[in-house]
């Protein structure tokens, strides 16, 4: 072969590597970019490094479609526009859920259940939250510290979230890049639980009452701490007192129907029965409760137990489905967080829990706290 057409071959092949190299590069900006688009951090917040023992989501079921990749997280506009709402993973909250109430955890349980797992740090309806109702936003430094010790945070991560604390409305720059496991999560409810809401419950109904409570009566009175800052409404203290005094159906039924929670949504009254019914279940028969998680048939009594919620339950068919479909609180709540409409879920006090001094139809706001020093919040 002659020297031309060496020539020839050596040009030809050069453009060809030229080529080849080109659409490589191309195709690595595409996978960049898509990669980028699916991030829930991937809006104008500072790049850090991977800390090497910074904790790592755990891996999703294919049944869970509720994933921060999805369309699930939410863009708004305003001042924490840059952080999107992240709804929770439904399938991750209730196999949680489940092992949880298998293990006799029934706080840990009811808390997956209700409040729901969310593995990014996100924009809640105040401040930025994560885990299972963690709001990062409304703990104190002490907590907040507590909590990202005992879950095994990377020491940048700390720093970044104990910075945050008390901060209602940090700026997207300030949030850290990061995600807890539901094992991580867990850890972060108990810490909660044991520094700030199981030492209000036990002083308000004395060490001997305490005692004398089933341990899956103990979880529910302690998330009704969660919820509402303590436990100061008088009725619902005297049933509670009186189920543990004599644990007899009616006693604990009657105690059960008092844990009921409103709030003022869009200037309406709206009922949340869904932490109602599981919430009265549970204290009253672990089976009912778990009937409801779908591990196992529906007690004879259930629809006697649960009637005060309101749901009306075929227990010869999963729960689940029509506790959804029968839910009118959780959707519009996730209407205007989706929407970024910041509001306070600030419980009302229930009327027969009302002092009488009050007017007429102007509903009580019962601002208790989930820390020290902080306003009643709901996630």
């Amino acid at each position: 072969m002659d020297k031309k057409n060496n020539n020839k071959i050596r040009g030809f092949a050069l453009s060809l590597f030229l080529a080849v190299a080109m659409l490589t590069g191309c195709n690595d900006q595409s996978d960049k970019k898509k990669t980028d688009e699916g991030d829930l951090f991937s809006m104008n917040l500072p790049a850090q490094q991977k800390a090497q023992n910074q904790p790592v989501e755990a891996p999703k079921t294919q049944a869970d479609t509720n994933t921060p990749a999805t369309a699930q997280q939410t863009v708004v506009d305003g001042s924490m526009s840059k952080i999107a709402y992240q709804k929770s993973s439904k399938s991750t909250s209730g196999q949680l859920a489940i092992a949880e109430y298998n293990k006799g955890h029934y706080y840990e349980s009811v808390v997956s259940i209700v409040e729901g797992y969310r593995s990014s740090i996100y924009r809640d309806n105040i401040g930025v939250a994560t885990g299972l109702g963690w709001n990062i936003s409304f703990q104190s430094r002490a907590t907040n510290a507590a909590i990202t010790k005992a879950i095994g945070m990377s020491p940048s991560d700390q720093a970044a979230i104990i910075a945050i604390s008390g901060n209602k409305n940090p700026s997207p720059s300030l949030i850290p890049h990061t995600s807890i496991s539901p094992e991580q999560a867990t850890k972060a409810a108990q810490v909660m639980r044991d520094m700030n809401f199981n030492p209000v419950a036990v002083r308000a109904l004395g060490q001997a009452t305490w005692d004398k409570l089933k341990p899956y009566q103990q979880a529910v009175v302690n998330y009704h701490v969660y919820k509402t800052g303590n436990l100061n409404w008088p009725h619902l203290k005297a049933d509670i007192k009186a189920c543990a005094s004599t644990q007899s159906k009616a006693d604990c039924k009657r105690a059960a129907e008092g844990f009921t929670y409103s709030y003022m949504l869009n200037g309406v009254r709206k009922y949340d029965t869904r932490s109602q019914l599981y919430m009265g279940a549970l204290f009253q028969d672990p089976q009912a409760y778990a009937y409801l998680l779908g591990t196992t048939a529906a007690p004879a009594d259930f629809n006697a137990v649960t009637a005060s919620s309101g749901f009306k339950i075929d227990t010869t068919k999963a729960a689940d489905p029509q506790v959804e479909a029968q839910d009118t609180f959780t959707p519009l709540k996730e209407q205007l967080l989706e929407e970024g409409k910041s509001f306070d879920l600030n419980v009302i006090t229930p009327d027969r829990e009302e002092s009488g001094t009050k007017k007429k139809d102007t509903p009580t706001i019962h601002r208790g706290k989930h820390d020290v020093g902080q306003a009643v919040y709901l996630s």
